[in-house]
């Protein structure tokens, strides 16, 4: 299994999404699942300009049908987007 929140939440859940061969079941917290949905300027940083088709291809929104494992989601949570100290 794998777990995490926000950036990690996105991640989890992509684990079990792009990679059930090895991840059975994943928890995520506050999750933004959508690089075209979330704060743009960070996603331009790493998957570059403009947005294309590998935005969806990397969308767990858009990716989800390939769930094949067991996923917990969790909404509601604070996520501030920025480094606790």
């Amino acid at each position: 299994g794998i777990y995490g929140k926000s950036a990690g939440g996105q991640n989890s859940t992509g684990a079990v999404l792009f990679h059930p061969e090895f991840y059975k079941v994943a928890v995520s917290v506050c999750g933004c699942h959508d690089n075209q949905m979330d704060k743009i300027w960070w996603n331009e940083l790493w998957m570059s300009w403009p947005v294309g088709p590998h935005y969806a291809e990397a969308s767990n929104v858009d990716q989800a049908h390939r769930l094949e494992g067991e996923l917990l989601l969790i909404v509601g949570e604070l996520d501030r987007n920025k480094r606790e100290h």
